[in-house]
């Protein structure tokens, strides 16, 4: 998972973050050429060489909890260890999931909506 913030993008893998590319600008691609998903530049020959299964773009900086209920719904969905694990019924209720949650004042979500996970 990467988040874009005013100052960079975040990256995430099973719930950890990464690193974070900085930036002095809010928007992330700047030239005129289009934006590379699975590669570093055009011309540079640094492709992606395997497979992006889903991709989630939101027009929005996501919290924490929200990551985290986003990062649970991908658990439940493919079956993949998540460091915060808060969704415990995998086994018998692994289609459905509810976006709920809250970690302090700053980062809640309250509108849930149920996923369907079926794949």
């Amino acid at each position: 998972m990467m988040a874009a913030n005013v100052t960079g993008v975040e990256s995430y893998l099973e719930g950890t973050a990464l690193t974070e590319a900085s930036s002095s600008s809010a928007v992330i691609n700047t030239a005129s050429g289009g934006t590379i998903i699975g590669g570093y530049n055009e011309g540079a020959n640094a492709e992606l060489n395997g497979d992006i299964v889903e991709l989630f773009v939101y027009n929005t900086e996501l919290n924490n909890a929200q990551r985290i209920i986003i990062e649970n719904y991908l658990g439940a969905k493919y079956n993949l260890t998540v460091a915060n694990d808060n969704y415990d019924y995998q086994n018998t209720h692994y289609y459905d999931l509810a976006g709920i949650g809250r970690i302090d004042a700053s980062n809640q979500h309250t509108a849930g909506k149920l996923f369907n996970c079926e794949v």
